[in-house]
């Protein structure tokens, strides 16, 4: 087993492994952070335009005139 793991095989396998797992991570973290942003994004902007409909919705309704005259 030693003589295996000082072996020029042994060292080219674990190099090979080391180049194809170190690009990956560090595209999946940028894809994952990328992905996060702009979701985080789309919901602010959802959650701002249900917010203007229900102002409009609001204002057009005369809703706080009425609770003021109650």
């Amino acid at each position: 087993m030693k003589d295996f793991v000082k072996s020029l095989k042994f060292r080219l396998i674990l190099l090979c492994v080391a180049l194809v797992l170190i690009p990956e991570v560090i595209l999946c973290v940028g894809i994952l952070n990328t992905y996060e942003s702009r979701a985080i994004s789309i919901r602010e902007s959802e959650v701002l335009s249900q917010a203007k409909i229900l102002a409009n919705k609001i204002s057009t309704s005369e809703y706080f005139t009425e609770m003021a005259r109650a």
